[in-house]
């Protein structure tokens, strides 16, 4: 009969045995750990073999042997771009698309802007031209924007431009033009009546009758002798 306790063996560490039913037929065996579990008792205490303990979030354990769940240190890390973010994890699951993440995560995180995602987790830099918001992939430089790597867009400031798309650096609004925004793609006409040095956000006034600049003036010119300027005019006026 099985009245004493003497005639039981208590299982072995990575294994367990929680079977609450009476009959010896259903404890002639113990069960080695499941997948992301482990039992490091080896005690004699049968009270510590009626389950196993899962592993923490952020790792797995999907061995199939006895002695690869006998200790804590069976519980693996979750490697870079998978996570396991509940207790008990056999497998690591993959980060969505665009999402990464590092050694032993319990979740993935946005790419950082100007770098892209692997499926394998790693962090690439976006290259020169090229810009990301924290995506799959690098995109060409938008007209009006500078990308100079690992970045997101940057939007060309107030008296610069581009026109053109993928590209590093912004451009300067030459003499004569003007930009007072950010992320144009080009620059505006001084109007009458103002001047525009190279590199101007806002057009400048002439300031006085006796000075003259018509559209698109970089500078300003002094009116001829008998002549004065109107506010705004590109006409000389003849004094009388």
């Amino acid at each position: 009969n099985h009245d004493h306790s003497e005639d039981c063996r208590v299982c072995e560490a990575g294994k367990y045995n929680n079977d609450d039913a009476t009959s010896p037929d259903l404890h002639t065996s113990c069960t080695t750990c499941p997948g992301g579990t482990y039992n490091a008792f080896d005690d004699g205490d049968a009270s510590n073999h009626y389950s196993c303990t899962s592993c923490p979030i952020g790792k797995k354990n999907d061995a199939t042997s006895v002695e690869d769940h006998n200790s804590a240190d069976d519980c693996e890390l979750c490697s870079p771009g998978t996570f396991a973010n509940s207790p008990g994890a056999a497998v690591c699951a993959s980060c969505p698309e665009g999402l990464s993440s590092g050694n032993g995560a319990s979740s993935c995180s946005q790419c950082p802007a100007g770098y892209v995602c692997t499926s394998d987790g790693r962090q690439e830099p976006c290259s020169s031209g090229k810009y990301s918001s924290g995506s799959s992939e690098c995109l060409d430089c938008e007209e009006g924007h500078r990308c100079p790597g690992a970045t997101d867009k940057i939007p060309c400031r107030a008296a610069t431009y581009q026109e053109s798309r993928g590209q590093r650096n912004c451009n300067v609004c030459t003499a004569g033009k003007y930009q007072p925004n950010e992320g144009e793609a080009s620059c505006l006409e001084c109007p009458n009546g103002h001047f525009c040095p190279r590199a101007s956000a806002t057009p400048m006034t002439c300031g006085s009758v006796a000075l003259f600049c018509p559209p698109g003036s970089s500078g300003v010119t002094p009116v001829s002798p008998g002549y004065y300027t109107t506010p705004a005019s590109d006409e000389k006026t003849a004094t009388r």
